[in-house]
């Protein structure tokens, strides 16, 4: 069906998503999630996502956040369950939020509303879904988006409400805890001043328990964008080395622990997940 029509009928499709059906994801949707690029600019989210799924317990976390329609179709409703203040909070999205409100976001992950409009065959992916489900929780909730990111233009360009936000919140929606976090809102440049307490931390670092990124601030690091955040891969405390994700690219980047530390600006995650 084209677009043009989904766009016509749109409001009268089941806009409430009650009485859906729905399922965990698979193993192959999961692995999906990590290999898709990242498209908008909630890489806070994305890198939070793919470290939790490096580990066995934070993939069950993953089940546990979203659903999936048990339905086979190319624009599935998803539904998920974030921690906010000690309470769980359910939200839903589907083709009424697609074809609507949220069709720019879906635009971008084929280049933008025409070309998704003139393209032959489109999916809803998994990231459009998480990004509209955010996008509705922190509508309700304003307070979990820094209030500085809640300009309309920060910096200087258009700024979704599901965008630009820190990592430890995103922790804190998909696990319920508190995660550690140095740097992340302090006015730092850079590791420095931390850097006998990021050394221990990469030093421990056991890739099979622990989800960390790291996050890069005022200064851009080689090509990493300023403000952009990657999962921690792997640590190798022999050689004093840690290897990195860029979700933008998925190309593996790999810097010693003083690069690091004088490099980026801060380091948020969660031990024993």
């Amino acid at each position: 069906m084209k677009i043009s029509m989904l766009r016509k009928i749109y409001p009268h499709i089941n806009p409430n998503l009650k009485n859906i059906r729905w399922r965990n994801l698979n193993d192959t949707e999961l692995e999906q999630i990590m290999q898709d690029k990242q498209v908008l600019a909630n890489c806070y989210e994305n890198s939070v996502i793919h470290s939790l799924l490096l580990t066995k317990n934070g993939k069950e976390i993953i089940k546990k956040f979203i659903k999936v329609e048990n339905k086979h179709t190319d624009d599935p409703a998803y539904k998920a369950s974030f921690h906010i203040n000690n309470k769980k909070k359910k939200y839903r999205c589907g083709i009424s939020d697609y074809y609507g409100k949220y069709l720019p976001l879906y635009g971008a992950y084929y280049g933008g509303v025409n070309e998704l409009i003139n393209s032959e065959k489109h999916t809803a992916p998994l990231d459009l879904g998480i990004s509209i489900l955010t996008a509705k929780m922190i509508k309700n909730n304003p307070e979990q988006k820094p209030l500085i990111t809640r300009l309309y233009k920060f910096p200087l360009i258009t700024n979704l409400s599901c965008e630009r936000n820190k990592p430890s919140n995103t922790f804190k929606w998909l696990t319920g805890r508190n995660p550690v976090s140095i740097g992340e809102t302090e006015i730092n440049l850079s590791l420095k001043k931390y850097a006998e307490d990021v050394r221990k931390l990469l030093k421990s670092f056991n890739c099979q328990k622990d989800c960390f990124v790291v996050m890069s601030g005022f200064k851009k690091v080689g090509d990493i964008d300023t403000w952009h955040c990657l999962p921690v891969i792997k640590t190798d405390s022999k050689q004093e080395t840690v290897t990195l994700l860029n979700k933008r690219d998925n190309k593996l980047k790999t810097y010693t622990f003083e690069e690091l530390i004088n490099n980026f600006k801060a380091v948020v995650g969660i031990k024993n997940i």
